[in-house]
């Protein structure tokens, strides 16, 4: 399966600072969430960012939110059991759903394998979700393979969108890969 960039939503999952301080790999998973929303607004792809109780753990970090089609608030560990989050899904009408995002083996996990079973495909971006440890990122990421999601790097994903080096946004995409070199 190759998603299209018409075909493709991104959801990005709990970037908040209140997760992120005990997270492993932090300023990598930061680069690369924010090399994948850049790309993603690039690409004209939706861009639904979700916050994990905001009033206790506070917002999606800035420089992320701020490429957001819409920022939601949610208290259930998996994004598809707020309706919120189902009913801006569906509005955007995609038949790929990236996710990313922390944590892999909670909310990102229980996410991506809601979505899969009714609202659309999933990609995962592996290298843009973290946990507080690696082996709880890796048991995450087998858990998704296992049950047959698409696991991507980011930069996979981007070519991908693009198809092709003739595509009219190529050059603004190679500009974008030069800028956040993988870790």
């Amino acid at each position: 399966m190759l998603s299209k960039a018409e075909d493709s939503v991104l959801v990005v999952v709990d970037m908040q600072d209140a997760f992120l301080e005990s997270i492993q790999r932090k300023d990598e998973v930061i680069q690369r969430v924010e090399f994948l929303t850049k790309a993603a607004r690039l690409m004209d792809i939706p861009i639904i960012c979700t916050e994990q109780n905001p009033a206790r753990l506070g917002k999606t970090l800035p420089a992320i939110s701020q490429n957001a089609t819409a920022v939601i608030p949610k208290m259930s560990f998996s994004c598809a059991q707020c309706p919120e989050f189902t009913e801006e899904l569906e509005r955007h009408d995609r038949d790929s759903t990236v996710v990313c995002g922390v944590e892999t083996h909670i909310c990102v996990l229980q996410t991506a394998l809601d979505v899969i079973e009714g609202l659309s495909d999933v990609e995962v971006a592996s290298d843009a979700c973290a946990a507080r440890t690696d082996s709880a990122h890796q048991s995450g990421i087998d858990r998704m393979r296992d049950e047959e999601l698409v696991i991507i790097h980011t930069e996979s994903l981007l070519y991908q969108w693009l198809g092709t080096a003739e595509h009219s946004l190529f050059r603004d995409a190679l500009k974008l890969v030069k800028a956040y070199p993988p870790a």
